[in-house]
């Protein structure tokens, strides 16, 4: 891995949020070089975000050192290491330092596993192999986990998972928007990570909505309780009750909860007050469509309605009454004009 003894520190620095314009450019370039980078550095990301306290990512630390140094002893390519061999007692490292550490780790068993002629099984140095699914815009879809939970994953969403359970917790990492109906464990609880907000349950049922590009975090509690961990606080909310992380201020403020939070999973698309502009956005995801708007289009105080398993064109005409336009659909792509 070429400049792999920088790039374990950049990723490491990325990962605390102590990397500067230059290093992110630099880790940026890194990353757009190839797909195994990619790989990578999320395989990193994942570890990173499960560890929840310090004493916890020196145990991921410690456990995979040994096994490291052990088999780069083996290689020739590894014998005059550019670092020198990492040990494992008295570990005290300190924000990225302890991210560097795990960074370097695990992309030393990587390379490792690409210099031997016989591939090793990840599970052999405590990393479970890892599962990503992802829903383009237009599709969603229903995944079982190995522990029996239930995932109904929207659309433009992602969700990394190991490919078994293993350890105290069983952990998940989201981004976009889910259902998750949670196989009961009270011995290992089940952790939702998203940013800086993490939902633990040990059974029930609740949705999540977690996109990159809305600035807040939406969970609503079906059934059974969560905790929900924020960058500062935390909460508990119990059967019918919801909570919202706002990114800018990083706080969790409870509100109402939303009946229909979860329609989306039975195919029911809802709108509640909602302007044209969260409209065309909510149907490009759910479509998989692009707009191109030729005119302004007003709702007034925002359209309210509910389509169940319709078609674009039939969810268009609609809409194109209440908000006077005309529309054209050429493939993929809808093209909105002033009305008659």
């Amino acid at each position: 891995m070429k400049n792999f003894e920088d790039i374990d520190e950049l990723i490491a620095k990325k990962l605390s949020g102590e990397a500067n314009e230059n290093e992110k450019a630099a880790l940026n370039s890194w990353l757009n070089q190839s797909k195994k980078n990619l790989d990578t550095f999320q395989h990193i990301a994942y570890y990173w975000d499960l560890g929840e306290q310090e004493s916890r990512k020196d145990k991921i630390l410690e456990r995979f050192t040994s096994k490291v140094n052990q088999e780069k002893s083996k290689i020739p390519q590894f014998q005059k290491s550019i670092h020198n061999p990492v040990k494992t007692g008295g570990l005290k490292y300190l924000g990225w330092k302890i991210a560097a550490a795990v960074a370097l780790i695990i992309i030393s068993v990587i390379t490792i596993n690409q210099y031997q002629s016989v591939p090793q099984e990840i599970s052999e140095t405590g990393l479970p192999e890892l599962v990503e699914k992802i829903n383009p815009s237009g599709m969603r879809s229903t995944i079982k986990l190995s522990d029996g939970t239930k995932v109904y994953l929207n659309a433009a969403s992602k969700i990394i998972i190991p490919e078994k359970f293993s350890g105290l917790t069983r952990e998940v990492v989201l981004e976009g928007e889910a259902y998750f109906e949670v196989a009961k464990n009270p011995d290992r609880p089940f952790i939702i990570k998203s940013g800086e907000v993490a939902v633990k349950v040990l059974g029930t049922a609740f949705n999540v909505s977690a996109y990159k590009e809305y600035n807040n975090v939406d969970i609503d509690v079906f059934e059974g309780s969560i905790e929900v961990s924020g960058k500062n606080d935390k909460i508990i909310l119990k059967d019918k009750q919801a909570v919202t992380f706002n990114k800018l201020n990083n706080k969790l403020v409870q509100r109402e909860y939303l009946l229909d939070s979860w329609a989306w999973k039975d195919g029911n698309l809802v709108f509640k007050g909602a302007s044209f502009a969260q409209i065309v956005k909510r149907l490009e995801q759910w479509y998989g469509v692009e707009f191109e708007l030729q005119t302004t289009v007003d709702m007034g105080k925002g359209y309210v309605g509910e389509f169940n398993n319709k078609s674009l064109e039939r969810v268009l005409e609609t809409l194109s009454y209440a908000g006077d336009f005309q529309y054209k659909i050429l493939d993929s792509k809808v093209i909105i004009s002033k009305g008659n």
